[in-house]
């Protein structure tokens, strides 16, 4: 693309500055340099997004913020469980916990998340699955459906075996991205497991039967072992331009928007669409490379954006 590229501290990758003709840019991942400081400011402030959301009628679940259990939490657990707890400051899907219905559930949930976060947000659990929708210049350029993690049973192997056979595929499939192998899965983590599986009355050494699918998570995050399928073409016209409205609302240029949805081919106001997270930072290359579908061109479209007239 006659575009000139360097780091612009040697050896610090979180910024490149590019240069094309006479115009130079300074990047850092996919965050726009139009971003002002204020929208970037509420959007990284989840209290004040999730607020202003809320107040302005677009779909997002019921939420308070968390450091304790006293009774609004309880009550909170009462009357939305199954409830998400999730960390307020970081991002990974670190501590993500999901279908939370007791309060000993909330309680030891609670105390994992403390361990990373500051904070606690507690979510009613959105129900639908998960996608990510890409917006460079104000348009929806890709959606991925980020499938959780699963295996697959063959009526021999237990679920436990069924996961580390997963997880060594994981670790020797590469993807070339760029020229370069990577992986582009994450192993699904062991941890927990039981417990997940103790809901649908299973166990890790139970023998999983031929063909049966199991999913052993219920968060879309690719940090937590989700696998990338692209559903751009998949996406209603009216979902399409909400998303571009909410993203306007919030005076952002580039941003990836965490959905969870019921079904995306149908109209927005019957789909089911519940706003999970934005994100100024957004990943591109799972939209480049995803596991499952066609390869969407974003980075092009984002480097044109940098550099339009």
């Amino acid at each position: 693309m006659q575009i000139e590229s360097e780091f612009l501290v040697p050896g610090v990758e979180d910024f490149i500055e590019l240069k094309k003709g006479k115009k130079r840019v300074v990047i850092n991942r996919a965050i726009s340099p139009s971003l002002t400081h204020i929208a970037g400011a509420i959007t990284e402030n989840k209290i004040a997004c999730n607020y202003l959301l809320q107040e302005n009628n677009y779909p997002i679940p019921a939420f308070i913020f968390a450091s304790e259990i006293g009774k609004i939490e309880l009550l909170f657990l009462e009357k939305f469980a199954p409830i998400v707890v999730k960390p307020f400051d970081t991002n990974k899907g670190a501590e993500i916990h999901m279908n939370v219905q007791n309060t000993n559930e909330l309680k030891e949930a609670l105390n994992n998340v403390k361990k990373v976060s500051t904070q606690a947000i507690l979510q009613q659990q959105a129900t639908g699955l998960d996608y990510r929708f890409l917006v460079i210049d104000r348009q929806v350029t890709g959606v991925l459906w980020n499938e959780w993690p699963s295996v697959v049973g063959d009526g021999i192997h237990t679920i436990e075996n069924l996961v580390q056979f997963e997880n060594e595929n994981r670790r020797i499939t590469k993807t070339v991205v760029y020229e370069k192998p990577t992986e582009m899965l994450v192993e699904i983590p062991i941890e927990g497991l039981s417990d997940l599986l103790a809901k649908s009355n299973k166990r890790l050494s139970d023998i999983l039967p031929k063909g049966e699918k199991i999913y052993l998570g219920n968060c879309g995050n690719g940090w937590t072992g989700s696998v990338a399928h692209d559903a751009t073409d998949n996406v209603h016209p009216s979902i399409n331009k909400k998303v571009i409205e909410l993203i306007n609302f919030l005076d952002i240029d580039i941003a990836g928007l965490d959905v969870r949805c019921d079904d995306i081919t149908k109209p927005f106001k019957k789909a089911g669409f519940n706003v999970i997270e934005v994100n100024t930072r957004p990943s591109l290359v799972d939209h480049e490379f995803p596991l499952f579908g066609k390869s969407r061109n974003v980075t092009e479209k984002y480097l044109d954006y940098l550099f339009k007239d």
